[in-house]
Parts: C-alpha cells; structure tokens; sequence
C-alpha cells in the first residue's frame, strides 16, 4: 500500500547507507547507529562501490526526470528494479 515515492525513499535511504558503511572504518565513523551501520555494511558486501554509486545516482536522476514530466515514478522504479541484475 505504499506510494511510488515512498518507496523511492526507502530505497533512497539505504543506498546512501550502504555507501556510508562501505566507506567507514566503524559505526561510530559513519555516524550511523550501530545496528543501521551493521545492517548497511551487510548489505554492501553485495555491491561493488561503483554499483552502490549507480543506484543511488539512477534515484536521482529518476527523481529529477518525474519533475521535469518525463515519466511515472512508479513505472521507472519498477522498470529499475527488473533491470537490476
């Protein structure tokens, strides 16, 4: 029953946190709680840094072409998800 930008955002958020963990030594460093930071810094051991990089960078490129009436957030987030590899 979520909104299309509602789940953008959960998306959004843990990007940013994977990426965050990914690039600190420790949780008190990403100044993410540390069980966010144990989960984030899980979750980037699935992802190259270039991957985590693109994700978060195809959000906001999403974001700005619904703006500018590019498109349906819903059907891009959905096209994104299935391309994913």
């Amino acid at each position: 029953g979520a909104v299309a930008e509602e789940i953008h955002g959960i998306f959004f958020w843990q990007i940013k946190n994977m990426i965050i963990a990914n690039r600190a030594k420790d949780a008190v460093k990403s100044g993410l709680p540390p069980f966010v930071y144990k989960n984030a810094e899980a979750g980037a051991k699935n992802f190259k840094p270039i991957e985590l990089q693109k994700m978060s960078s195809d959000l906001i490129h999403m974001t700005h072409r619904v703006r500018q009436g590019q498109g349906d957030l819903e059907i891009m987030l959905e096209k994104w998800i299935l391309e994913m590899k």
